[in-house]
C-alpha cells in the first residue's frame, strides 16, 4: 500500500528539476531545456508519459507547451515525437 502512495504522488519534474511546468488544456505539462534553444516536453504525470498506447494528441500538446514555457514559437521542421515527448527548438 505504502508503495502505491508513493507512485501516485511522484510526477515528472522530480526527475528534471530545472524543468517547468504549464498546464495545456488542464493536464499539467513539463518543459525542460536539453541544449540551448532546444527543449523537451512531456506529460508531468507518469502514467501519461509512459503510456503504452500513444496519443498522438499528447504531441500537439507539448508543442503548446513548449511554446508556453519559452514565450517562443516552435522552429518549422524541427518537431521530433516519441513515445508521449516532444522534442523541439524554439525561434525568438
Amino acid at each position: 500500500m505504502c508503495v502505491l502512495l508513493l507512485l501516485a504522488c511522484t510526477k515528472m519534474e522530480q526527475y528534471f528539476p530545472n524543468g517547468k511546468t504549464t498546464t495545456i488544456d488542464g493536464e499539467e505539462y513539463l518543459v525542460h531545456e536539453i541544449s540551448p534553444g532546444t527543449y523537451q516536453a512531456l506529460p508531468n504525470d507518469p502514467d501519461l508519459s509512459w503510456m503504452v498506447a500513444y496519443d498522438a494528441g499528447i504531441w500537439a500538446k507539448n508543442v503548446r507547451a513548449i511554446e508556453a514555457v519559452t514565450g517562443c514559437k516552435v522552429a518549422p521542421g524541427s518537431t521530433r515525437n516519441q513515445d508521449n515527448n516532444t522534442v523541439a527548438a524554439v525561434n525568438c
